[in-house]
């Protein structure tokens, strides 16, 4: 339930906080990947050259907003 009610809410507001909430997600995801990539680094020995690096979101709400999107997609593929 919790999850409609912020869909709805996003739908609700401007296409900015959608992608202030977008950016901040795949700023987690990065730091959270590239954190779990170190540790393999670090813990197992294991060296591997992933890492991912977030572009942020063109705020402009337009054809460079749906590119820079779709290119944090394909990087985290």
């Amino acid at each position: 339930m919790g999850k409609t009610n912020n869909l709805k809410y996003i739908e609700e507001t401007s296409p900015q906080v959608l992608i202030d909430v977008l950016n901040s997600d795949l700023e987690q995801t990065a730091k959270q990947y590239n954190s779990f990539c170190q540790l393999i680094n670090d813990r197992l020995a294991i060296n591997n050259s992933l890492h991912y690096n977030h572009s942020p979101i063109d705020p402009g709400f337009n054809r460079k907003t749906r590119l820079d999107l779709i290119k944090n997609i394909r990087d985290l593929n």
